[in-house]
C-alpha cells in the first residue's frame, strides 16, 4: 500500500494523464453554479441542503437543476458518513436519487487525502426505472492557511455494470468572513470509448449557519 506522502504524486500522475490531446471541435463545455446552506447540529452532526444549476451546449442549454438535502455524521477522526438526495429536473424528465456515502480522510501536515466511496441509486419518476451507479473519487488538498485558499485536485470514477467515465477535477476553495467559502473548479469527463470529453467549469458559494 502507497505511503501517503506517495498519494499526491499518484493523482499528480493521473490528473496530468488525461487525454486532452483527443479533445475535438465535438467536445461539449458547460457551466455548473451551486450554492450550499449548512449547519453543525453537534460535534459529529451536520447538515444542509444543496442547490444547483448545470448548464451544458457551450453553457447554452440547461443540463439539469436540482436541490439536494443532505445530513452528515463525523464517525471518528479519519471516517465521515453522509446521506443525501437529490431532486433533479432535468431536459427528459425527473429523477430521483439516494447517495449514501463514506469518505475515508488521512492528513500529514497542511496535506489531507481523502477516499471516499458513494453510491448512488438514481430513479427516473417519469419511466419508474432506475439505475445504479458506484463513484470512487480520491481527493488531495493542501491547505494555505495564510491566504485562507485550500487548492486540491482530485480523480472519481463511474461504475455502473463496468467502467463507465472517469472524471477529472482542478479547484480551490476559498474561505472569508466567519460562515463563507467559494469554490473555484474545472471539471473534464472521460468516456470510456468515447473520443469526446466533456469540460465544465464550476463556481459554488456555501454559507454555515
Amino acid at each position: 500500500m502507497p505511503s501517503l506522502r506517495t498519494i499526491p504524486c499518484i493523482l499528480l500522475i493521473l490528473v496530468l494523464s488525461v487525454p486532452l490531446t483527443r479533445a475535438q471541435d465535438r467536445d461539449d463545455f458547460g457551466i455548473w453554479q451551486s450554492i450550499d446552506v449548512g449547519t453543525a447540529f453537534s460535534d459529529k452532526w451536520s447538515g444542509g441542503l444543496w442547490f444547483e444549476h448545470r448548464s451544458k451546449g457551450d453553457a447554452k442549454v440547461l443540463d439539469c437543476a436540482l436541490v439536494m438535502p443532505y445530513a452528515g455524521y463525523r464517525a471518528s477522526r479519519h471516517v465521515y458518513l453522509e446521506y443525501a438526495s437529490e431532486f433533479i429536473r432535468a431536459l427528459d424528465g425527473w429523477y430521483v436519487t439516494c447517495r449514501p456515502s463514506a469518505t475515508l480522510i488521512l492528513g500529514t501536515g497542511q496535506f489531507s487525502f481523502a477516499l471516499r466511496e458513494l453510491p448512488i441509486y438514481e430513479h427516473c419518476l417519469d419511466t419508474g426505472t432506475g439505475t445504479w451507479t458506484l463513484r470512487t473519487r480520491g481527493k488531495i488538498a493542501y491547505a494555505l492557511p495564510q491566504v485562507r485558499l485550500k487548492p486540491y485536485m482530485s480523480c472519481e470514477l463511474f461504475n455502473t455494470r463496468r467502467w463507465e467515465k472517469i472524471r477529472y477535477c482542478l479547484g480551490s476553495t476559498w474561505s472569508f468572513g466567519q460562515r463563507s467559502s467559494l469554490e473555484l473548479f474545472y471539471l473534464c469527463y472521460v468516456w470510456a470509448g468515447v473520443p469526446t470529453q466533456r469540460h465544465i467549469l464550476g463556481l459554488g458559494y456555501a454559507f454555515n449557519i
